[in-house]
Formats: C-alpha cells, structure tokens, sequence
C-alpha cells in the first residue's frame, strides 16, 4: 500500500480533504492501515487452513498450502 493509497483512502472515509494534505497524519494512517491488513490476511489464513485436512487430495492440499505461504508472506514484504 502506497502513502497515495493511504491519502486517497483517507479522503474517501472524509479524515482529510482533497485541499489539505497538509494537516494528515499520515504516518500514523501508515501504521493503522497496515495492522488492519496484518489482521486481514491473519483470519483469511484462518480460513484457508482451517481447510486443510488429512482428507483432502493431494493437489488440493498443496494449492491450500501455497495459498496460505502466499498470504502470510505479503505481510513480510
């Protein structure tokens, strides 16, 4: 996520106005945006593991777990 990102979210949830950058604390929008994202990608590799299981076949335990590597890793880059 880009500090754009973050200003053009912020403007859409009206904490700051298009006029005035300015005045943002953008750091710390930073900071929030990326916890509520860190939490975000935790419960969707809830759910995908909550998935995988003794039962399932082997092509889709691999795609699980890649999918589950995957989501855990955009947290890391």
């Amino acid at each position: 996520m880009t500090r754009d990102d973050i200003i053009r979210m912020a403007i859409k949830c009206q904490l700051a106005n298009s006029g005035n950058r300015e005045g943002l604390y953008i750091d710390a929008l930073a900071e929030f945006a990326e916890l509520v994202a860190e939490v975000e990608r935790e419960e969707c590799a809830k759910a995908i593991a909550a998935e995988i299981n003794d039962e399932i076949e082997d092509e889709a335990y691999c795609i699980l777990v890649a999918l589950l590597a995957r989501i855990r890793a955009r947290g890391q880059q």
